[in-house]
């Protein structure tokens, strides 16, 4: 499965942005950075996006990291992702 993130371009007029995969549940619901990976900088998610291939049928919890996460704490830009099986038809 294929996750696309889209973002404004890095300007002077707007808040920047990026994509962080966080370690697990307790990182994503206290929005913490400190083992998180950096998977799109401010610059990838604008244009076509950047795409990110999620390999494990788990939860992925990703978050904006941006000025020390503060889309993220105030729950503007963080979300979970959970890959289901496909449906043989």
């Amino acid at each position: 499965m294929i996750t696309v993130f889209k973002y404004n371009p890095l300007n002077g007029t707007t808040f920047p942005h990026s994509v962080f995969l966080l370690h697990d549940f307790r990182s994503f619901t206290k929005c913490g950075l400190k083992r998180a990976k950096l998977v799109a900088n401010v610059n990838q998610g604008s244009g076509e996006g950047f795409k990110f291939m999620l390999k494990k049928k788990k939860p992925h919890y990703f978050a904006c990291g941006e000025n020390l996460g503060f889309h993220c704490k105030v729950g503007l830009m963080k979300f979970a992702v959970m890959p289901l099986p496909r449906c043989r038809g």
